[in-house]
């Protein structure tokens, strides 16, 4: 029935056997591959593939009139049945098909702080101070790491020989047997097989999956022992190629405002205040309105609002039509996603104020080592980036913390203070942080035919002959 503003939507008549749940006429229907939609009235014609036919029949000639017409060209008799209608969607209780937030863009606007949310940002920042003796233009962070006469100074002397972390691997060899086993002559006939196709096409790109695969263990295994850990560009100032990175005191308790510099995708997310709550207000409501709808078993037809064509010529080719309803805000976007499994686990909270956060690492070199100062190399290569990153915390893999005091040249290399002497072997990081989004890539549709398997190539059957 194409509706008459245009040819290509219309309304669709769809009759089956209700199963699961009882579905409600203002509840939307989701057509696998097409889109969700509304219902306009749910009808109930007679079961064509009732139980007892006797008493079908008989509920038919109580339940439906039945108007016979005498055609006097042809005559044939014409028997309309008139279908009872069991209910209309009402619009004032009918779901909407709005699935995203319309954003708005003048909501995106920040004002400037007022005193009282700055007095509130120092209160909560707020941490337990100290008198300690320092020299005259220390600041404060740099005064936050000299240790007080009063405290204890001394450490540990630490062993100056350390074992060494790779060990030697004893190589162990199986001495060949000398005896050769006797082959056993057979009788045997001798054929003649056609080479398969399969054997050139499995040698044809060997050597190029071989080649990604060696790469691929490769990059794992640098990953493995250095994780998260990349070089700094040397043509390109680091200041501007780790722009979009922030550096942490600590990852676990450094603030992290969710709402700073959100994407403008994510102003069409819905949502919840508290979603479990939500979701249990939603099922209880189905259980209190489980009388209202078409129950489970009926036979019915349902009239489906503005449905386009491509459904239709879809079910002609021979593709299923199956459908579903759908309950109240489940149409709404609340994550992104694509039909691709890429892992499997389970869900910790539907919360869009969840921060993703990529990690990365700069490494160097302690260059010269003194008492509780080094100089370190290699992590950059100008002057510029070391004052950069100079109010970044530093650590190193043997578990020493410290700070940069200033650079030493134009070459990158940097003076930095521990809390203890650094040993030769060490290595210093600077971790750098980064919110990453989700791709947008969200579509309804289903691509048809569905690929099951993704590149999939069947390798036609070839017959061999033998002689």
């Amino acid at each position: 029935m194409p509706s008459h503003d245009s040819d290509l939507v219309g309304t669709l008549k769809v009759s089956g056997f209700v199963r699961g749940r009882t579905l409600n006429v203002n509840s939307l229907v989701h057509i696998v591959g097409h889109g969700d939609f509304q219902i306009s009235q749910v009808d109930a014609p007679p079961d064509p593939f009732s139980l007892n036919p006797r008493v079908a029949k008989g509920q038919q000639r109580k339940g439906q009139d039945m108007e016979i017409q005498d055609d006097s060209v042809n005559g044939a008799v014409e028997m309309e049945e008139v279908i009872k209608v069991l209910m209309k969607a009402d619009p004032r209780r009918q779901e909407s098909l709005q699935s995203e937030v319309i954003p708005d863009p003048m909501e995106g606007e920040q004002t400037w702080p007022t005193e009282e949310e700055l007095k509130e940002a120092e209160e909560s920042l707020k941490e337990r101070r100290k008198v300690v003796k320092v020299p005259k233009g220390t600041s404060n962070y740099q005064a936050a790491w000299i240790v007080d006469d009063g405290e204890d100074g001394s450490e540990e002397e630490e062993e100056d020989n350390m074992e060494d972390e790779d060990l030697m691997e004893e190589a162990s060899q199986v001495g060949e047997s000398s005896e050769e086993e006797e082959l056993v002559e057979e009788e045997c006939e001798t054929m003649t097989v056609a080479e398969s196709a399969r054997d050139d096409l499995y040698d044809e790109k060997l050597d190029e999956d071989e080649e990604q695969m060696l790469e691929m263990y490769k990059q794992e295994r640098l990953d493995q022992m250095f994780p998260d850990e990349v070089d700094t560009p040397r043509n390109l100032p680091a200041r501007v190629r780790f722009q979009k990175y922030r550096g942490l005191k600590s990852f676990r308790t450094s603030p992290w405002d969710p709402k700073e510099n959100l994407p403008r995708d994510y102003a069409r997310i819905f949502q919840f205040q508290d979603f479990s709550r939500t979701r249990k207000h939603v099922f209880r409501q189905i259980e209190k309105e489980e009388t209202e709808g078409a129950a489970v078993g009926w036979y019915v037809t349902l009239h489906i609002c503005s449905v386009p064509i491509s459904v239709m010529e879809s079910f002609r080719q021979g593709l299923p039509l199956v459908l579903f309803s759908l309950l109240p805000h489940e149409q709404k976007l609340c994550s992104t996603g694509m039909h691709d499994l890429i892992a499997t686990g389970f869900l910790l909270s539907v919360d869009p104020d969840r921060i993703i956060i990529k990690r990365l690492v700069l490494s160097g070199h302690p260059f010269k080592i003194f008492s509780k100062t080094a100089v370190v190399r290699y992590m950059f290569f100008n002057r510029e980036d070391v004052l950069w990153f100079k109010p970044v915390e530093l650590r190193t893999k043997w578990g020493r913390r410290g700070h940069i005091t200033e650079p030493l040249g134009t070459h990158g290399h940097m003076k930095c203070h521990f809390d203890g002497q650094l040993k030769s072997q060490d290595t210093v990081l600077l971790n750098l942080y980064k919110r990453v989004f989700p791709k947008w890539t969200y579509d309804p549709h289903v691509p048809e035919p569905v690929p099951w398997v993704r590149n999939e190539q069947q390798l036609p059957m070839q017959e061999v002959e033998m002689e």
